[in-house]
């Protein structure tokens, strides 16, 4: 999509290094500082281009356990390698959480304010306009679709996420106990009154007490215990 390839040339038993120059291009492996899974450094000889050093973490809390995961960190690198930064576009290759392993239009973009477009005048589209297919990212699975143009495919829409991203379901709350049995009958009093209460469909509360008989001092008026003056 821009005007550049790489051209793998094989096994080497260089380590990548950051310190200096070598002319040698190596990627692989080492020990790398803090939550840092990849980095990457493009070396020059004034204006000219020298080399580039990818190493992945092997740490044993943010090591790369997975090939999944090895594509989302190198297609990082390697575009910091072509000297693309960081973009706050999140469902771009190069935010700087890992998000994808295939670029999307601000890395198009990006590459080719570098680089140019593909070197082909009439450049070869990289899909068929509108197809789907498959693809993973940090957070799951689920397919892209290739643009109208036939060019790029669009981000990787997540459709299944890995266990360790799905929230489990709370546990429901435990049954209230019953506090007495539904429809049982109780005495009751109040201060103007006696009569009963009764349990409700649920077993969780009586009702209120439902006089039947007043207190000494009190009359029996309109469905109450008044004070008898």
């Amino acid at each position: 999509v821009c005007g550049i390839t790489f051209e793998y040339q094989g096994l080497n038993s260089t380590v990548p290094n950051f310190s200096s120059c070598d002319g040698i291009s190596a990627v692989g492996w080492g020990a790398l500082s803090g939550n840092t899974v990849g980095y990457a450094q493009a070396c020059y000889s004034g204006s000219s281009f020298n080399q580039f050093d990818v190493m992945f973490s092997n740490e044993t809390t943010y090591k790369i356990a997975t090939l999944d995961a090895l594509k989302l960190t190198s297609v990082h690198e390697f575009g910091h390698v072509l000297g693309l930064g960081h973009t706050d576009i999140r469902p771009a290759v190069m935010f700087p959480t890992l998000n994808t392993q295939y670029p999307v239009d601000d890395d198009i973009q990006g590459c080719q304010s570098i680089y140019g477009a593909a070197f082909s005048s009439n450049p070869v589209p990289v899909c068929s306009a509108g197809a789907s297919e498959s693809c993973s990212t940090a957070s799951g699975t689920g397919s892209r679709s290739c643009n109208q143009d036939g060019m790029s495919w669009g981000s990787c829409v997540v459709v299944q996420a890995p266990a360790q991203f799905v929230q489990p379901a709370p546990a429901p709350a435990p049954p209230k106990a019953m506090f007495c049995a539904p429809g049982s009958v109780r005495n009751c009093s109040t201060s103007s009154g006696y009569g009963t209460k009764t349990c409700n469909s649920t077993g969780l509360a009586y009702s209120a007490c439902y006089i039947t008989q007043c207190r000494t001092g009190y009359k029996y008026l309109n469905g109450r215990c008044r004070r008898a003056y």
